[in-house]
């Protein structure tokens, strides 16, 4: 699958992170004091919009944010769906995320994700899962700056003797 919406993709988790709505330890949590706000971890700020009248729109249509209380892989999927992220990518990401040592870092961390995806460019399962065992490793700063570097490289296209 090919990586897709990049633009929507770096909105949303630029969006999230310049108010302060990305958070470690959830996937997400919705709350409605006059207006509905969502925080939420890496994966929840990539699944769920972070404009307000797509969030009212998700509460009203979902009775009440029912869409927002999905399960971790309800959000993975809507994930793939929507940017042709494989899952395991996104584990490993999550991973990094809630082993970052700052709340500062979390919140850095998500638009640096977003902006590692390169539209149109494909990762193989084999890079996928790769990609989440390496992930398991990294619990610092630099460590996250490595995955994302390798991340990136793994977008990159490859001559027929690499393969």
């Amino acid at each position: 699958m090919k990586i897709k919406n990049t633009a929507e993709l770096r909105r949303r988790a630029n969006g999230h992170a310049r108010r302060d709505r990305v958070v470690q330890g959830t996937y997400g949590r919705l709350t409605r004091n006059g207006k509905v706000e969502f925080q939420g971890c890496a994966i929840g700020c990539l699944a769920v919009p972070h404009r307000q009248a797509d969030l009212r729109k998700l509460w009203t249509q979902e009775g009440g944010g029912r869409w927002l209380d999905r399960e971790r892989a309800d959000f993975l999927d809507a994930i793939e769906e929507e940017f042709g992220i494989p899952g395991k990518v996104m584990l490993g990401a999550e991973r990094i995320f809630e082993n970052l040592p700052t709340h500062g870092a979390a919140i850095e961390f998500v638009p640096a994700l977003a902006a590692a995806f390169v539209k149109d460019a494909e990762i193989d399962e084999d890079d996928a899962r790769r990609l989440f065992e390496t992930a398991k490793n990294e619990r610092t700063i630099d460590g996250a700056q490595r995955w994302l570097a390798d991340l990136v490289a793994t977008q990159e296209p490859r001559s027929e003797e690499e393969e």
